[in-house]
């Protein structure tokens, strides 16, 4: 008897149970993240790709284990509900496809997107820097963490230290985070927020902000010296110096000389070597300096001065504590009596915005929308908190939103995505605000001079 036996080939499957992970809705030109997987039933390894429906697809991504997520973003052009597709492939190329609707919108200016608060009630005197490649923002509590949010306001990851924490933060050029505390630390975290190196500055306080050289050198200022650290962490120079209550960030020009305030203005060679020209002041300099594209360095005094390099050019009403902003030959600076001012690089007269009596502001931000957004604390003084947009020609006010900031000295000041998007530093938190432009493309038009901190001239 011959016996003849049929063996069926199971046929391949396509991934089954796909998904699509998304925000409820997006806004019109802002930069929205999809997350999208699949299981494969014989759990070989899937690619994805997205159809936004707006005429656009993404690429293939990399083939990936089963049951992996998957994330992508996309900028939305217009505001309509859009009809998102996801399609996974196996390595076979079998597919399966889901269809989702997601409407986006449009905004006005000055609307609180979102509000993240820190559980442990840290309030936010650092200022935002923003990673330009995936928009993620770095911001520092007086709790003692670096809060690192996604740009829909939800937290990543949050890096903890036993000290208070009122510098801002700076983004190295392998997107590193680098950040100091009140009581002497220094410490670089990776993009995911792994510990990389620490170094304490043991006896110090630190409540400026580092800047970084082109060659990866970190230079931090405190009320007694100045230090250079190598990208190591290792202490390659120290000058002593009165730095007053050590409030002054430095700022490196395309040279590598460093300048910074204090009771005296100095610019130390890149070795911080003998100062290359130093110059007492009649008040402390709290201001960290700004640099023109001419390589001229403006800075402010409690005196109530902004001075060009080691000279006064013009006089405000009040001190000035916070850093004043470039764009071509307007220069604009603040006092602690509420006025905001716009003057030309030989101190010529523009215009004077005043808010009102005896309020704190922050360094400005100049956008390329021809915007120029404040953040003013009053204090015990009579006047709401707030973030003001005004128009760079005029000062005319163009808008203004509540908030509520706190301040040391100095008070958190704004930095603003390339999707429009203004964040800033609370009592508590960090809020997102609608805004209008990104950062100005020259000059020195926001706090340390650029999205990521950085405190040189690029």
């Amino acid at each position: 008897m011959l016996l003849v036996f049929f063996n069926a080939c199971k046929k391949n499957q396509p991934p089954r149970d796909l998904r699509i992970e998304c925000p409820p809705f997006g806004y019109k030109d802002s930069l929205v993240f999809f997350r999208v997987k699949a299981t494969d039933p014989e759990k070989e390894e899937i690619s994805y790709l997205f159809d936004w429906g707006d005429g656009t697809q993404s690429n293939w991504s990399p083939f990936l284990p089963s049951d992996s997520f998957w994330t992508d973003s996309h900028r939305f052009p217009d505001t309509l509900k859009f009809f998102i597709k996801a399609i996974a492939q196996d390595r076979k190329g079998n597919r399966a496809e889901l269809t989702k609707e997601f409407p986006v919108i449009g905004f006005a200016p000055g609307r609180v997107l979102w509000r993240f608060h820190c559980d442990e009630d840290g309030n936010f005197i650092s200022s935002p820097a923003i990673d330009t490649v995936d928009g993620t923002i770095y911001c520092a509590c007086d709790a003692g963490h670096l809060h690192a949010l996604r740009p829909d306001g939800s937290e990543k990851w949050r890096f903890s230290v036993e000290e208070e924490i009122h510098s801002s933060p700076v983004i190295d050029d392998n997107r590193n985070i680098i950040f100091a505390t009140d009581e002497g630390g220094v410490y670089c975290l990776s993009p995911g927020g792994g510990f990389i190196w620490s170094h304490s500055l043991e006896g110090e306080e630190i409540l400026s902000s580092p800047a970084l050289s082109r060659d990866g050198n970190i230079y931090i200022g405190t009320a007694n010296n100045i230090y250079c650290l190598n990208s190591s962490g290792e202490i390659l120079a120290v000058r002593p110096r009165f730095g007053g209550e050590g409030l002054s960030s430095p700022a490196i020009d395309r040279n590598g000389t460093v300048f910074i305030g204090g009771e005296y203005f100095s610019a130390y060679p890149p070795d911080l070597g003998a100062p290359k020209w130093e110059i007492p002041l009649p008040d402390e300099a709290k201001s960290s300096p700004a640099i023109s594209e001419e390589g001229n360095v403006y800075f402010g005094c409690e005196d109530g001065r902004i001075y060009k390099d080691s000279l006064p050019i013009y006089y405000l009403s009040g001190p000035v504590s916070a850093s004043p902003v470039i764009l071509g030959d307007l220069i604009i600076g603040c006092d602690e009596e509420g006025r905001i001012y716009g003057f030309t690089t030989t101190g010529g007269d523009s215009w004077v915005s005043p808010f009102s009596s005896g309020g704190n502001p922050s360094t400005p931000l100049i956008s390329d929308a021809g915007i120029l957004y404040v953040v003013v604390d009053y204090g015990k003084n009579q006047g709401e908190d707030s973030l003001f947009a005004l128009a760079l020609s005029s000062g005319e006010r163009l808008w203004v939103t509540p908030v509520k900031v706190d301040s040391y000295e100095l008070v958190s000041s704004p930095a603003i995505s390339p999707e429009g998007i203004i964040y800033l530093g609370e009592e508590g938190g960090v809020v997102a605000i609608v805004g209008r432009g990104k950062v100005a493309p020259n000059g020195w038009p926001m706090f340390r001079g650029d999205l990521r901190h950085t405190g040189r001239k690029r």
